[in-house]
């Protein structure tokens, strides 16, 4: 059934079903045992989603992770469809092309990999002149263009979508690029990395680099506006730059570590005024009119702002699970000791030897995994990516606990309310049929489903 250990089963009420979870890897199975056959089969990410990208309709979403796979779900169902196994490291970019027939995907193992959904295959693989870690991609508005910036030799490579060729390398920044975006033309590219740069590349007529923007600190992520006239950038010491993107110009800037700090590691040995520890914004990306940009990082809050008075206008916590690490907002400096923290410790202690190779867990005084020896750390609350739908009414974020979805279409919801267990649609088919329509329309409205509203209406 698994290649894990079982953590749960259940029957069914008549008992021709059975149910099977593996908690290791994510998987849920229903098995008809009389047939024999799957009846539902349905598996997560194995590790950490590290990247996300919306369909131009809105309608799926594609996910990259650190397990190395790339999946894609269906929005309303939430089931997953279809999983790519190529890559063999970790995920880091995701894109859909602008006809959503294809996707691709950007790994640490050197590849850039297309994928067909229609034959569900990979179609093109894309590699550069020398072994390289990607870490970002993008791709042009007319989906010709494919572009992927690398980590250790500090490069952006262009190929082309349709040939499969490498059509250019730009080499200009000494550090590695973090973040790489087209403009809504597809004619200038903007990267970021950590030499405290922003390079913008004519990737029309092959110039090269045309215009350099300088911060004080090292850049970890940018965005351009729907409408190509804005660029944001993203900081190290948490500030949002809003550049002109066309006189490259500062328009202006909101300083966020305040709005994004909250949560303390319980490996945190200084005060939360003196700790700078994920006070910055690692994802960014604009709505659809491009009136606000959604900001998160290494904090369990996700922040929007106004993009024109440069302001907060809301702060969503993504997370109230207390078993994350950096939930808590005030640690209690009795649990902290010379060796390090007690509860990360104790709990390693306690579960060394239940690990199945017989390794003991070891963490290093300052609570980080001593590696090889087993050792499981607590999962940090951290949105490692935020992307919003084309069509405006829906956005994801990429969290510790999987991916969040958030929807203003209300038909996505379930949300009924004073339900018990008579309430259910064969109660309400039951009321119809003898004639208590009154019952039949009280049913309805408590399960808040417009399809069974209808009907009996």
């Amino acid at each position: 059934v698994s290649r894990e250990a079982l953590s749960t089963c259940g029957f069914n009420a008549s008992g021709d079903l059975v149910a099977v979870g593996c908690a290791k890897l994510g998987q849920l199975l229903v098995w008809n045992w009389q047939s024999e056959t799957y009846v539902f089969k349905q598996q997560g990410h194995l590790y950490d989603v590290l990247s996300v990208d919306f369909s131009r309709d809105g309608s799926m979403l594609a996910t990259g992770s650190a397990d190395g796979k790339v999946k894609l779900w269906n929005v309303r169902t939430g089931q997953c469809f279809v999983t790519f196994a190529d890559h063999r490291m970790p995920v880091h970019g995701v894109r859909f092309l602008p006809s959503s027939h294809a996707v691709a995907s950007a790994s640490m193992d050197g590849t850039v990999r297309a994928f067909d959904l229609v034959r569900y295959r990979n179609f093109r693989t894309f590699q550069g002149e020398e072994p390289t870690q990607f870490t970002c991609l993008a791709i042009d508005p007319s989906g010709d263009i494919v572009a992927a910036g690398s980590k250790d030799t500090f490069k952006v490579h262009l190929w082309s979508m349709k040939t499969g060729r490498l059509l250019d390398v730009f080499a200009g920044h000494q550090g590695p690029v973090s973040c790489i975006a087209f403009d809504s033309n597809g004619t200038s590219l903007a990267t970021s990395s950590w030499d405290k740069t922003v390079q913008l590349w004519d990737t029309y007529t092959g110039k090269g680099r045309k215009e350099s923007l300088t911060h004080y600190h090292d850049v970890l992520c940018l965005a351009y506006r729907p409408d190509g006239k804005q660029i944001c950038t993203s900081s190290l010491d948490g500030q949002l730059s809003f550049w002109d993107s066309v006189n490259y110009e500062i328009q202006g800037t909101i300083d966020g570590r305040l709005d994004i700090a909250g949560g303390r590691l319980t490996t945190d040995a200084r005060s939360i005024s003196n700790s700078s520890s994920g006070k910055c914004f690692t994802t960014i990306c604009y709505s659809a009119d491009g009136d606000n940009l959604y900001a998160a990082g290494s904090s369990k809050y996700v922040c929007i702002y106004e993009t024109t008075e440069f302001v907060l206008l809301s702060r969503i916590q993504m997370s109230h699970n207390i078993s994350l690490d950096g939930m808590v907002d005030v640690l209690n400096s009795r649990f902290m000791t010379a060796a390090g923290p007690i509860d990360p410790l104790a709990e390693k202690e306690s579960t060394a030897s239940e690990t199945s190779d017989g390794k003991i867990g070891l963490l290093t005084p300052g609570g980080e995994v001593l590696p090889g020896t087993g050792a499981v750390r607590r999962p940090v609350a951290k949105t490692n990516a935020i992307c919003l739908s084309p069509t405006g009414d829906t956005w994801a974020a990429a969290t510790a606990e999987g991916v969040h979805i958030y929807s203003k279409d209300e038909s996505l919801l379930f949300d009924p309310f004073d339900l018990q267990e008579d309430v259910t649609p064969a109660a309400v088919e039951v009321s119809i049929g003898k004639e208590e329509y009154a019952k039949a329309l009280l049913l309805s409205l408590h399960l808040k489903d417009a399809k069974i509203f209808k009907s009996v209406i």
